[in-house]
């Protein structure tokens, strides 16, 4: 009852038939982690599939899809053949450990991360839309291959993804047909490609670290060194996706390290042939759009305390003095995007709105929200 039988069953799974098991409530803890992170991929698509209500059915067409979910349905299609494999050979401790808690990781730290801003505009265009079909197929996949090793999580999953929208499918994931790789699927230079962008970013966010800067402050250049085997069309490729997950404004790719040598201000992070730097200097206009995300964050987080729902529109009302006053000024527009308010007042806020006081940059600044009742999304 306190452990959970999923994860009873995922712990001896996991355990590799050469070494001792593992067994008690700590083991049990660090397993519900993993498996909690493919429970929050599938409640962060439940939320937002309520609010939108995608089209789910037919096939997905490959040539009309962004790199980003190609290179998520080639990731679970090499994930598919290599579990049907390892079961074929009774190992089901490389399902459950290498194979499929990496790919959670995979969904989670990536994918769902870099796809965000997708599901959260309010326009329901292509691109929207090709995040839900994809995200849908990653899921409904999941659900069936791990039905055998965790069959209650996959089974209530299944329920209420496939069975709630087609009654006409077998009635339980436990009748349905194992997942087998789809060839169509398969593209081994994008897996490999995305992995050297993944150690991109990475090394990028270790220099971060180093030199102290959070990933909210803006920074005006990444220059990746380009050595021989460096796949530089898929730098360019997925150029959007460093940009943002590293929140720099340009890439440079470079071609020789000399060239890093001149330049001044650099942070430097290498890893097995990877080299990245970033320009570390902060200009005004810089540290005013880090202020601004800071901000952001602050405002979504009041929205969480307040209890309001990820659709709830606001009203903000705001004074600020010195620095933060002046880039709330300069971005206000941003703010109210980012935060869902359909009006931006500076102003004291009303008794009944959910008001907090903050200290930015050494400036004040209060802050207050009231939810809009009854206003429909733009």
């Amino acid at each position: 009852e306190r452990m959970g039988a999923d994860v009873m069953r995922w712990i001896y799974a996991r355990q590799g038939l050469s070494a001792n098991l593992r067994f008690g409530y700590r083991v049990a803890d660090e397993v519900r982690r993993k498996m909690l992170t493919l429970r929050n991929v599938y409640s962060f698509f439940v939320t937002y599939g309520n609010l939108d209500r995608p089209e789910l059915g037919g096939p997905l067409k490959l040539e009309e899809l962004p790199g980003l979910d190609r290179w998520l349905l080639a990731r679970l299609n090499m994930l598919v053949r290599e579990v049907n494999e390892a079961l074929e050979n009774y190992d089901l401790a490389k399902v459950t450990g290498d194979l499929a808690e990496h790919f959670f990781e995979d969904l989670s730290n990536w994918y769902v991360r870099r796809s965000r801003r997708r599901f959260w505009k309010s326009t329901s265009d292509e691109d929207k839309q090709a995040a839900y079909r994809t995200l849908y197929e990653a899921l409904t996949t999941l659900v069936k291959l791990l039905a055998p090793i965790i069959p209650f999580t996959c089974e209530e999953m299944y329920q209420n993804l496939v069975r709630a929208i087609d009654p006409e499918v077998p009635e339980s994931v436990h009748l349905c047909d194992y997942p087998q790789a789809v060839p169509a699927f398969a593209d081994e230079k994008l897996i490999e490609d995305m992995h050297f962008i993944m150690e991109v970013t990475r090394l990028g966010h270790s220099a971060r670290s180093e030199q102290g800067i959070k990933v909210r402050q803006p920074l005006a250049e990444l220059l990746v060194l380009a050595h021989d085997n460096a796949p530089v069309e898929a730098l360019r490729n997925f150029e959007k996706e460093i940009l943002e997950e590293l929140n720099v404004k340009k890439l440079t790719i470079v071609e020789d390290e000399s060239e890093l040598d001149a330049r001044e201000n650099l942070a430097l992070a290498s890893h097995r042939g990877v080299q990245v730097a970033l320009d570390v200097r902060i200009d005004d206009a810089l540290r005013s759009e880090g202020l601004i995300r800071d901000v952001v964050r602050r405002v979504q987080n009041m929205r969480k305390q307040a209890d309001f729902q990820v659709e709830d529109r606001i009203v903000l009302f705001y004074q600020a003095e010195g620095f933060v006053q002046k880039a709330l000024q300069e971005h206000l527009d941003y703010l109210k995007a980012e935060t869902l308010s359909v009006e931006a007042h500076e102003s004291p806020a009303p008794e009944d709105a959910f008001r907090r006081e903050f200290t930015l940059a050494d400036d004040a600044i209060d802050i207050g929200i009231q939810r809009v009742a009854n206003k429909t999304q733009d």
